[in-house]
């Protein structure tokens, strides 16, 4: 946790719009979020699709994991 009393939260609009076509998760994105050193991750506008593997293995060194879905019927 950070110094003190305090807590950094870090919240990304991954932008993962499921109506585009071939869209995929950028690798750097994983970098990008462990150099910044938060307590807590949010992505917003996020989809599982290509390179969320790569992605969740290298933040799963830090962070725990919790997706929410919801279904399009």
């Amino acid at each position: 946790m950070s110094e003190g009393n305090s807590v950094k939260i870090l919240e990304w609009n991954i932008h993962g719009a499921t109506d585009f076509n071939n869209y995929s998760i950028p690798i750097f994105v994983a970098g990008e979020v462990m150099n910044q050193d938060a307590d807590i991750v949010v992505f917003t506008e996020f989809i599982i699709t290509v390179g969320w593997h790569y992605v969740k293995s290298v933040l799963e060194k830090k962070y725990i994991s919790l997706t929410s879905y919801v279904i399009r019927i």
